[in-house]
């Protein structure tokens, strides 16, 4: 098992060097920690069940449902648009809500959130999978959980560049 992070400012191809990994790689599963917060943005305004299951055995849990509830019902008449894929539209009505989803959450569960869940949810899928993560928060790494393989990253940089 490898596990590869990315940290970098946008737009500096972190998105791009994973997909690419999870093509080279049959078994490499893509995962990012914003992920998390568009998933449980969903799970708002769509899916309670899911949403109460993600948080489930998270202390202040029925804080942050509450705000969430407030928040699914500010929202009720916002038009969301949505890619073929499911995922939200970055529009102008995307931004504001998706910051609020993650004020409301690092209010109610603390700053180390989404990562929270991204390693419940990295763990959960990890058996017999290799990940690329493709938005690593520097501040956030856990050394733990991941670690950084610099002749692995090397090689697959140089394979990419050549055949880029």
């Amino acid at each position: 098992m490898i596990d590869i992070a990315f940290s970098g400012k946008m737009t500096s191809g972190k998105t791009t060097l994973a997909n690419y990994i999870q093509k080279k790689i049959p078994k490499a599963k893509r995962m990012a920690i914003g992920d998390q917060i568009k998933r449980v943005s969903k799970y708002i305004l769509f899916d309670w069940d899911k949403l109460t299951e993600v948080f489930s055995e998270f202390e202040n849990k029925e804080e942050f449902l509450k705000s969430a509830k407030r928040l699914k019902k500010e929202n009720s008449n916002t038009e969301f648009t949505f890619t073929e894929d499911g995922e939200f539209v970055k529009d102008q009505n995307y931004r504001p809500y998706i910051q609020e989803v993650g004020r409301i959450s690092r209010d109610a569960f603390g700053e180390s959130v989404w990562m929270d869940l991204f390693l419940k949810e990295a763990i959960k899928q990890k058996e017999g999978t290799e990940v690329a993560l493709d938005d690593c928060p520097f501040d956030f790494v856990y050394d733990t959980t991941m670690r950084s393989i610099e002749s692995v990253g090397e090689e697959i940089l140089e394979d990419y560049y050549e055949n880029f």
